[in-house]
């Protein structure tokens, strides 16, 4: 009965702090990838001459 509710539980708690770390951590990763593309682009470019 008991690992029923854990299951249970689990199953419930388990998409949704899922959802929140992964909506918290979007806008992060999308700036992040952006900076490093931006700097390799600037960087390849400075390098080309």
């Amino acid at each position: 009965m008991a690992t029923l509710f854990i299951d249970i539980w689990v199953g419930l708690t388990l998409p949704i702090s899922l959802s929140v770390v992964f909506w918290v951590l979007e806008p992060i990763v999308i700036k992040d990838i952006t900076g490093v593309s931006m700097n390799i682009h600037h960087s390849n470019s400075w390098s080309l001459g």
